[in-house]
């Protein structure tokens, strides 16, 4: 009830803000318009061999597009109901989570409204694009995994459902993946206090074997859809993207200039090299102490923004307002979220205490994406689909310093 009143308001008021979007989200929806019409245009297949990650994206805005002209509605205004639908689900798993791990319907619900606050009234929630359309992924997966472990599940049947859905998350948004392998860490974790570790761990391999098939599947099968043929002149590698996460001017977020560098060489190893060579003469220019402050600026510049970059483009009066509200309850979190990992990883490691799995699990999710757009290209905007996971985090442990502080005990599901 309370989730079909949050949509309800969730369609009043997002649809009254200014969501004109440009950029890959504009690029991908007139691909669509283009496939459904007769064909994809040559700068199409352009935009893909360089973006081969938003084929998806592709079939979602075509199947949206396609429901809305057989219903005689805009299929643009579906995409953003599916949009806001989705992150009200995310809202959702978010609060049933924090109920699990602290039976409390009080800190349930308060919960519930942050997310709500932060996810589900942000404009970007009605931007057709992958950081909105996986934002429930992350957060189901780590809330099946909790589920499994409170009722007992043991070795692979405890984690195959989980694992699948970050691994076929990767269709959508690559860093889905990052929940399946903070899943496998914990999993690891607890071979380690557990006898019959290699046969435990034989069926892990298996269960990662298997879902990693699949995914392999249905990335040959997506690209099949739009003829898409690799092609080196147009693919970025890997130092393309740690590169351009090195850029001064703009703190590693996207810069038009590396882009054009890494796209003049055509072969592979060209731009590899090319890139090597400026990832050097940054860092060289740097230093270890201008490194260590470029690093500081830029984790601030991405963590620091409650609106996940919105305001960049909005000059709204009634959104600038918001979204400096947002910044100081995200701010907030995110400091609660640091203290709480750091009361996770030494809890765990020296008293043999966990509190939540679940919780344990999101916590080295939080490092790995850190430590991801610390490498390479950032952006406030990457957040979005986390955000859950890192309000969650935040909010568990403002609600462990609270309860030390009242002297109540935590729920400790170690134990079961």
């Amino acid at each position: 009830m309370l989730m079909a009143v949050t949509y309800g308001l969730q369609l009043l008021v997002c649809f009254s803000f200014d969501v004109s979007y440009a950029g890959d989200a504009k690029v991908v929806l007139d691909s669509a318009k283009h496939q459904l019409q007769g064909g994809l245009k040559y700068f199409d297949i352009i935009y893909f061999l360089n973006n081969p990650n938003n084929i998806m994206l592709l079939y979602l805005d075509m199947f949206f597009l396609r429901v809305g002209d057989l219903l005689h509605i805009s299929g643009v205004d579906l995409l953003s109901v599916a949009g806001m639908m989705l992150s009200t689900i995310a809202t959702g798993l978010s609060a049933c989570l924090c109920w699990e791990i602290t039976r409390s319907k009080t800190l349930t619900y308060i919960l519930y409204a942050i997310c709500a606050f932060l996810i589900c009234f942000n404009p970007w929630c009605a931007v057709p694009y992958t950081d909105v359309f996986s934002i429930c992924i992350p957060i189901a997966v780590f809330y099946r995994y909790e589920i499994n472990i409170l009722k007992g599940k043991t070795g692979w049947r405890r984690i195959y459902l989980p694992l699948l859905l970050s691994v076929l998350g990767i269709l959508l948004k690559p860093t889905c993946i990052f929940a399946g392998i903070a899943i496998l860490m914990v999993e690891l974790a607890r071979l380690i206090k557990t006898p019959n570790t290699m046969r435990k761990l034989g069926q892990i391999v298996a269960v990662v074997a298997g879902v990693l098939v699949l995914c392999v599947a249905g990335l040959k099968i997506e690209k099949i859809g739009v003829n898409y043929k690799t092609d080196e002149a147009y693919l970025k590698p890997w130092t393309h993207y740690v590169m351009m996460g090195l850029n001064e001017k703009k703190y590693g977020r996207y810069y038009r200039v590396d882009d054009d560098y890494t796209n003049s060489f055509t072969s592979k190893e060209d731009k590899i090299a090319a890139n090597k060579k400026i990832i050097q003469e940054r860092l060289e220019k740097m230093g270890v102490a201008g490194y260590v402050s470029f690093a500081g600026q830029k984790t601030i510049n991405t963590y620091s923004d409650g609106s996940f970059a919105w305001g960049i483009w909005s000059k709204d009066r009634n959104q600038i307002v918001l979204k400096e509200l947002r910044n100081v309850i995200w701010i907030i979190l995110l400091i609660s979220s640091f203290a709480n990992t750091i009361v996770v990883v030494v809890v765990g490691a020296f008293k043999k205490r966990v509190y939540s799995w679940g919780e344990m699990a999101m916590v080295f999710m939080g490092a790995m994406v850190w430590l991801y757009l610390l490498i390479f290209e950032t952006g406030a905007r990457y957040l979005y689909m986390f955000a859950p996971c890192y309000i969650l985090v935040g909010f568990l442990g403002i609600y462990k310093i609270v309860s030390k502080l009242c002297k109540k005990e935590i729920v400790d599901y170690a134990k079961k």
